[in-house]
């Protein structure tokens, strides 16, 4: 009996046990810091779950429905984070330590790391975090619109295509502007579209010159940081999959006509002009009937990626690993365009004692590239889709690709489908990198690093052109270019860190040397037998093209110092100094010397608001620094001699000899550097803890001693001389101001924008006022369109300022101007008579317009709610000029062309007359192709990314027996407002002063993504 009692006790406390496990009851309490102070904004969770809140203005909180068994964790930002089980408590109160070491969050600088208290210069940082947002293969399409101050343009959308990034503007003519990439502290020159976001740790830009002069010479444009993953410290390993599937559609078409309003545009082209019809009303009614063909239809697809990157991680006492690899396929949205890429990347970190750690980071890629020919209008199916009329079919009733001529459409433009699909384009790229550092500890607070790198970049272009484009057999060519790119650097540094008392030192000094070599052949064939070989039978040709061939070196040896100091986290100061010298310039300039000081004060380190619990943070940064531009070609000081077919001379009057002949370019061993002088101001401010945060920079750039190509008198023997010419400036204004509105019930939004406006101007030309420095496409009637004027931003424009059609009101206004003896008459093109001489010449030629935005802006959203999360990243460009190069040829409609844009149906006529598209006849008799008619806004507001994503609770990842998991679906580039009429608002043929023109560039596309990480 007494043992049934036993056992019934024992069943009765277990359940009671059970019960109390499972009753729910409220959980409140108050959260303070190690002061005492109530802290709002703290987040209490139930761990393993999604359920929480956050604390009120007082510290408060409190969670309804809690287990006995459940178990509390508090976090809070600069907090160390607690957990605490709940038990039998109702009121459980807080009280968090502060968090040193992630308060002192350091910031890579170049040649080192800051405490980001201790920042002076002007630095934009982005986190692994920041760029999982959008899901890209490529980390410069993830930076755009993400720091102020730095513009990222995409000038084509090809699978493989380039983006320019600009750091405040643009510094240089011939000299180069774009920054100076750093990956792992290695200068290799690699572009961001070859770095995959999901290798990066950071990414740190420095702005201003205080941050730059430590790369002195390399400088000038501002430099990009990039810190690559390693293992975290003590960890088993971890196993990481991140892949994406996704599917591109052209982002837009142009608005062409159709067959039938085509035909009959050209009849009534035709008949204005005193031609003859070219379609009958038989043909015109079947192709009402029947339709045409819509040419962007048939070369534009559906385009389809993914991308599979792969890692594993881990550390133990010894050895720190991160190693991964990737693998990215891409098919174009234009038929016969696609980029693979196939890398792997492993950094390794070897502790070999207590003094001494290695350091191993490489990067092997093989990249395989088939681009859509963009050479020149003639062989882009881009461009032909725009212009080749819809009365032709892709192909004849023998089965060949249909041709131009035939008396209309145009005559110097192939087959759309054919320049599409039937040139071959294969470009293959291999890399590798090795860069590797010994970091030795002498005593304590003196470090020794040594660190060696090694780049290499092969690449291999090869193209065959058949003759079934324009079916001309004997015209086939084909032919293979084959480079190397060898980088190596050596950087060795000491670093010493000294505290005394209140006084923070921290002293720097680098001996560095880098070597660079490039060597280039290309050898080409023609004839009909290179169909059997195509570009891998360039023997089968019956005429072998010129073969040429190039070898260039270039060196650099610099020195530097720097000084960080700061008394009590309150007074900083940075000093740095560094010496370049570097081969590419004359043995009269050398050497360069660039110099730079910043001074900060954190202003909420003083008493009087150490207590403040609105301004939680306050820094206070000016700075003044020198940085140069050595990017230039080897040799340029130097006589060269000039050779290939350029320097073709005759043999007995007939037959052309390869031989040599002097240089155009003459020698000039007094061109120096570049130099940029930089002044900025600004400061980092914090509201309530973090919740709200502010950045704001002004500078001012001067550079000095451009390097031009000035024109020389033809007795000198050659026709031009590099120079230090001339002056340009670039002052403006950056902001980000970040947030987080609402924090509560498990619902999180954070917020940030960033707005940058930058001023170009040309200061000064030396000997002149202006000078012409391009022209676009090779159109007729648009030479000399970009200048360099004083006064005007870099590659102003230049052309007639057109205001529209003249009336039949007009006639008699119209009738008192000329151009080129003929008067004007209502249909024509009106253009500005500017000095009012009644004659439409080459002095009414004005500025019309730049490609310099008036401001840039992004703003990104992030919402969370257990476990989902939706970002919603906007983006934009304001006050862009881009002349449309590619509407030009689709609106031409004198005897040259037959246009093919609707626009065209909406052309003057007298039951037409408010319109400012003219007549056929008016456009025939004044066709001024360099004037603002073609020159459009390019401004934009572009909702760039919609990411709805859901990360597993620890709960269910557990169940599975993974450590995390996270699937998401997004959309990238799905709305764009714009009044460009083109395919890209960003489109650019070319960069900075030779921005801005569209010569029917890769479309951009709207993207629909289906994405997975986990981690295991």
């Amino acid at each position: 009996m007494n043992k049934i009692r036993h056992y019934l006790l024992f069943l009765f406390l277990q359940l009671t046990l059970a019960l109390g496990a499972f009753a729910q009851s409220t959980i409140s309490g108050v959260v303070k810091d190690n002061a005492g102070t109530p802290l709002p904004g703290v987040t209490v969770a139930i761990v393993g779950t999604t359920y929480g809140t956050t604390t009120d203005f007082n510290g408060k909180y409190t969670l309804t429905e809690v287990t006995a068994d459940a178990k509390l964790r508090i976090s809070f930002i600069g907090m160390v984070t607690q957990e605490i089980l709940v038990g039998n408590q109702s009121t459980i109160d807080i009280q968090l330590e502060t968090d040193y070491e992630e308060l002192e969050e350091v910031v890579v600088v170049g040649y080192g790391t800051v405490k980001k208290s201790d920042v002076t210069g002007s630095v934009g940082s982005i986190k692994n975090e920041d760029l999982n947002t959008l899901p890209v293969a490529r980390a410069d399409q993830a930076l755009q619109g993400r720091i102020a101050g730095v513009e990222v343009q995409n000038n084509d959308s090809a699978p493989n295509g380039h983006t320019s990034i600009r750091i405040r503007g643009a510094n240089s003519v011939v000299g180069g502007n774009a920054p100076l990439i750093v990956l792992d502290g290695f200068q290799s020159g690699m572009s961001l579209n070859q770095i995959n976001p999901n290798d990066i740790a950071s990414i740190e830009v420095l702005k201003d010159a205080s941050a730059t002069a430590i790369y002195g010479s390399k400088g000038a444009n501002g430099v990009i940081l990039i810190t690559t993953k390693n293992g975290a410290k003590e960890q088993k390993p971890t196993i990481s999959y991140n892949g994406f599937v996704q599917i591109q559609q052209v982002a837009k078409k142009i608005d062409l006509m159709n067959a039938a309003d085509y035909a009959e545009t050209v009849n009534a082209n035709r008949t204005e002009l005193g031609g003859n019809e070219v379609f009958t009303p038989e043909e015109i009614q079947g192709f009402k009937t029947n339709g045409g063909t819509d040419w962007q239809d048939e070369i534009y697809r559906n385009g389809f990626t993914q991308n599979h990157h792969l890692g594993i991680s881990g550390a133990s006492e010894m050895l720190n690993y991160n190693i991964s690899a990737e693998f990215l396929d891409t098919k174009g949205v234009i038929e016969g365009s696609s980029y693979n890429r196939y890398s792997l990347r492993p950094n390794l970190s070897f502790k070999l004692s207590e003094k001494l750690k290695l350091n191993l980071n490489s990067y092997i890629a093989r990249e395989v590239d088939h681009p859509t020919t963009q050479n020149s209008f003639t062989d882009s199916p881009i461009f032909a889709s725009q212009v080749w009329a819809p009365t032709k079919p892709v192909y004849d009733e023998e089965g060949n690709y249909s041709l131009p001529g035939g008396g209309y459409g145009p005559v110097a433009t192939g087959n759309p489908k054919a320049l599409a699909v039937e040139p071959v384009r294969d470009n293959f790229t291999n890399r590798l990198s090795i860069n590797g550092d010994l970091n030795y500890k002498i005593i304590d607070g003196l470090t020794l690093n040594i660190m060696g790198g090694y780049n290499q970049f092969d690449y291999e272009n090869n193209y065959f052109n058949n003759s079934k484009i324009l079916q001309n057999p004997g015209q086939e060519t084909a032919g293979i270019a084959v480079g190397r790119t060898t980088t190596l650097q050596n950087t060795n540094m000491l670093n010493y860190t000294k505290s005394i008392e209140k006084h923070n030192f921290n002293v720097t000094a680098v001996l560095e040397q880098q070597y660079e070599e490039r060597n280039w052949s290309e050898s080409g064939a023609r004839g009909e037998l290179l169909n059997a070989g195509g570009y891998n039978g360039l023997q089968m040709g019956s005429e072998y093209l010129l073969p040429t061939s190039s070898r260039s070196k270039r060196t650099l040896l610099s020195y530097m110092g720097r000084v960080n100091y700061n008394y009590d986290s309150r007074y900083l100061l940075t000093v740095t100094a560094r010496s370049d010298g570097s081969s590419v310039f004359g043995a009269n300039n050398k050497r360069a010397f660039f110099p730079s000081v910043a001074l900060g004060w954190n202003v909420t380190n003083e008493e009087f608001l150490k207590t403040s619990e609105t301004l939680t943070n306050l820094k206070i940064r000016g700075s003044w620094g020198q940085v140069g531009n050595q990017a230039i070609a080897p040799y340029t000081t130097l006589p060269r001699l000039r050779t290939g077919a350029s320097a073709q001379f005759p043999i007995n009057g007939m037959n052309l000899s390869s031989g040599v002949a002097i240089s155009p370019t003459a020698a000039n061993p007094d061109l120096k550097w570049e130099t940029t002088t930089q002044a900025n101001i600004g400061f980092d401010a914090e509201f309530f803890g973090g919740k709200i945060q502010a950045t704001f920079d002004y500078y001012n750039k001067l550079t000095e001693d451009l390097l031009q190509n000035a024109p020389l008198p033809k007795t000198s023997g050659s026709s031009n001389v590099l120079r230090n010419i001339g002056k340009v400036e670039n002052k403006g204004i950056e902001l980000y101001i970040g947030a987080t509105p609402v924090m509560s019930g498990g619902f999180e939004w954070n917020t940030g924008i960033t707005f940058s406006r930058n001023r170009n101007e040309v200061v000064d030309l030396g000997d002149v006022e202006e000078m012409p420095i391009g022209n676009g496409g090779g159109l007729p009637g648009f030479n000399n369109v970009i200048w360099l004027e004083t006064g005007q931003p870099m590659g102003v424009f230049r052309g007639y300022e057109y205001s529209g059609v003249w009336t039949s009101a007009e006639a008699d206004e119209a009738a008192k101007v000329t151009s080129g003896g003929v008067a004007f008459f209502p249909g024509a093109p009106k253009y500005v008579d500017q000095n009012g001489d009644g004659v439409i010449d080459d002095e009414d030629i004005v500025n019309i317009g730049n490609a310099h935005p008036n401001f840039s802006f992004g703003w990104n959203n992030t919402f969370k709610y257990k476990g989902f999360d939706l970002t919603v990243f906007i983006q934009g460009v304001q006050g862009k000029d881009t002349w449309n190069l590619s509407r030009v040829r689709a609106e031409i409609t004198n005897n040259d062309g037959d246009a093919t844009s609707t626009k065209i149906l909406n052309r003057w006529s007298e039951d037409n007359q408010n319109t400012d598209v003219p007549s056929f006849q008016g456009y025939n008799a004044f066709s001024m192709t360099n004037s603002s008619r073609w020159l459009e806004d390019a401004s934009y507001i572009r909702i760039k990314a919609i990411n709805l994503g859901y990360t597993f609770s620890d709960e269910m990842v557990s169940k599975l027996g993974i450590g995390s998991a996270r699937v998401y679906l997004n959309g990238t580039n799905l709305f764009t407002f714009t009044n460009y009429s083109g395919y890209e608002p960003e489109a650019s043929t070319g960069t900075d002063t030779w921005g801005g023109i569209d010569m029917a560039s890769y479309p951009s596309q709207k993207s629909y993504t289906l994405g997975l990480n986990v981690t295991f």
